[in-house]
């Protein structure tokens, strides 16, 4: 299949995913207790979209929020976080044919962990009339102390640096090993030199004594 077209990974089984989207949203009766969290499904091959998080059981592959990847653009307007839209597009999906809120005012709670917990998104859910519960984190990351802006462009810089790094790495290797190469050569050809300079001798030696004996 062409790569025509194709921005992400995504991409690719995007209609498949939207027609079961549509199946599910018309035929499961959600009950009143809801979770969302996050999975990392295994992957070894390239594609940008690949994260390593050594602390995970699947520490590399595409880490993929359970739930919509491409319907939360209008919560990311708002401000609200990647991980805090997919929250929020998840619980205001509507039913296929009635059009009816899937998760009704008064009936829920969802459950969180802290990559999603936030003051301004349980503020929303409140205005929504839907419960919620999660856990949180008392210090704040590198990437929340930075600003998103200026953690990319350290992380960029660190990877170009990483980069450079690795690529003088190669070049030393690469160095060493022809210097090895030389020094096996040069030392082949000084054991050939040798070799040759003892036959010359024994030669030598050999015509001296027919010499002699004549």
């Amino acid at each position: 299949m062409p790569d025509k077209g194709f921005n992400t990974i995504f991409d690719r089984i995007d209609e498949l995913s939207e027609y079961l989207r549509v199946l599910y949203r018309k035929y499961w009766r959600p009950g009143p207790h809801l979770a969302v969290d996050e999975t990392i499904q295994r992957f070894m091959g390239r594609a940008p979209e690949i994260v390593n998080i050594p602390t995970k059981p699947t520490p590399e592959g595409d880490k993929k929020e359970q739930g919509p990847q491409d319907l939360y653009r209008s919560f990311l307007e708002e401000d609200f976080t990647k991980t805090q839209a997919v929250v929020l597009d998840l619980l205001t999906q509507r039913h296929p044919d009635t059009d009816e809120r899937l998760y009704p005012p008064d009936k829920h709670v969802v459950w969180l962990d802290n990559l999603f917990s936030s003051v301004k998104l349980f503020e929303r859910l409140r205005s929504l009339r839907i419960g919620a519960a999660g856990t949180v984190r008392t210090t704040r990351t590198k990437r929340e102390e930075m600003g998103e802006e200026e953690y990319n462009i350290e992380k960029i810089t660190i990877e170009q640096q990483s980069e450079q790094q690795s690529k003088q790495q190669q070049s030393e290797q690469q160095s060493k090993q022809q210097q090895s190469e030389q020094q096996s050569e040069q030392q082949s050809l000084k054991r050939s030199s040798q070799q040759s300079s003892k036959r010359s001798s024994k030669r030598r030696k050999t015509n001296a004594k027919k010499k002699g004996v004549c």
